[in-house]
C-alpha cells in the first residue's frame, strides 16, 4: 500500500492504482485493506487528492496461489496457510511441479480463465452470506478490469 502511494505520486496520471497483497506474509492485513478502502471511498491516495483515479484492493486470503487454485475448483475450505493451498494446487491437473515465480503457470492456466473468474464470484457470494472473510481473493476483479480495458482499447477492425 505504501509502494502504491510513493508510485502514484510520481506518476500523477495513473488512472488506476491497484494494491495487489496476500494475507500470508502481512502482519497488518486487516488494517491495510481497511485503509485503502478508506482512501478509495474518499477519492484519495495517500495523502494526495486522486481526482479520476480508481483506487482498488486486490488481496488475497490466505495467499495468492488460491487466485490460482480456483482455475481447478471454487472452494471455501479453510486453508491453514499458504502452504495448504499449495499443496492442493499441486494436486490439480499439471500443476503437480508448481513453485512461486512460475513463468509458465499463467500459459497453462489461461483456458481455464472463465473458470476461475465464476469460482471467484461463487466463493465471494459465499463469504458475504456467511460471514466468512477467507479464503477469498479480489484477482477476478482486477482480471475483469484489466480485460475491460484491453476491450475498450482494442482496434476496430
Amino acid at each position: 500500500w505504501k509502494r502504491a502511494c510513493e508510485e502514484f505520486d510520481r506518476d500523477q496520471d495513473s488512472d488506476h492504482v491497484a494494491c495487489v497483497f496476500d494475507r500470508d506474509p502481512h502482519q497488518d492485513y486487516s488494517a491495510t485493506l481497511a485503509e485503502i478502502r478508506q482512501h478509495g471511498a474518499q477519492g484519495r491516495i495517500g495523502r494526495r487528492k486522486a481526482r479520476a483515479t480508481r483506487l482498488m484492493a486486490v488481496p488475497s486470503d490466505p495467499c495468492f496461489e488460491y487466485w490460482l487454485l480456483l482455475h481447478f475448483q471454487a472452494t471455501t475450505a479453510t486453508f491453514t496457510g499458504p502452504n495448504e493451498v499449495i499443496s492442493r494446487l499441486r494436486r490439480c491437473e499439471g500443476m503437480a511441479d508448481y513453485q512461486k515465480a512460475d513463468a509458465g503457470v499463467f500459459g497453462h492456466l489461461q483456458p481455464r480463465l472463465d473458470t476461475a473468474l465464476a469460482n471467484a464470484r461463487q466463493v465471494r457470494q459465499a463469504a458475504l452470506e456467511s460471514g466468512a472473510d477467507s479464503p477469498v481473493t479480489g484477482f477476478d476483479e482486477l482480471v475483469d478490469y484489466l480485460l475491460e480495458q484491453g476491450r475498450r482499447h482494442a482496434p476496430q477492425s
